[in-house]
């Protein structure tokens, strides 16, 4: 597990968002010398990438703000919105297990948003989907059921999966905020313009792919 290259994980991030690959090489490279992904070398001596080190890289391209440098400040946009902590009463991980989730279920209920997304990348390496279990045993993966969603500028991320709030039996939800999420409230309401970017199951299975083979075949 974990022997793509970072150059592998660039491509495979960059074809999955839609992204230009020259555009995530700039995130790549302003987290790599942050210490948010690690360096060794070139070539075949290159590090191999870690299910972190692609939770960072996708953390910092979903919080990006609508606008401003946003590449330049990827590492602070990564830190930042990855050590949102999980809220309230939407902490419960243990019910993802219900769906498929495994490893994500088994990480403590306070955590930080880049620990969900590590443990989704590392399942989803081990082969782990979301699924709903309907009559007779059948399982059905619905990866569009499943979502990463991000907003910005107003510091808040949520993991889902399910059709509807209303049908609980089949609804799961991770929140998360900033420590400050009360104070920040008001001045929240104040602001008009905000965004929210999303991406399925696909995006966090790519990237458990990508991880889990030899980087010859990746």
């Amino acid at each position: 597990m974990g022997m793509a290259t970072p150059g592998q994980l660039v491509r495979t991030m960059a074809t999955v968002l839609g992204i230009p690959e020259p555009t995530v090489i700039q995130y790549d490279r302003h987290l790599a010398e942050a210490g948010l992904r690690r360096i060794r070398g070139r070539g075949t001596s290159a590090a191999a990438v870690s299910a972190e080190d692609a939770a960072n890289l996708l953390i910092a391209i979903l919080g990006s703000p609508v606008v401003g440098a946003s590449i330049r400040t990827a590492a602070e946009t990564s830190r930042v919105y990855g050590s949102l902590v999980a809220y309230g009463r939407w902490k419960d991980v243990s019910r993802f297990a219900d769906y498929g989730l495994t490893t994500l279920s088994r990480i403590p209920k306070s955590h930080m948003f880049k620990d969900a997304l590590v443990a989704l990348i590392e399942g989803a390496s081990r082969g782990e989907s979301p699924y709903i279990t309907e009559r007779n045993d059948v399982l059905m993966e619905l990866d569009y059921l499943f979502g990463v969603d991000v907003q910005t500028p107003n510091m808040h991320a949520e993991i889902i999966f399910g059709s509807s709030p209303n049908e609980t039996r089949r609804y799961v939800r991770l929140v998360y905020n900033s420590l400050e999420h009360d104070i920040k409230k008001k001045s929240r309401r104040e602001q008009d313009l905000n965004q929210e970017r999303h991406v399925s199951f696909r995006t966090i299975r790519t990237l458990g792919t990508l991880i889990a083979i030899p980087r010859n075949q990746a």
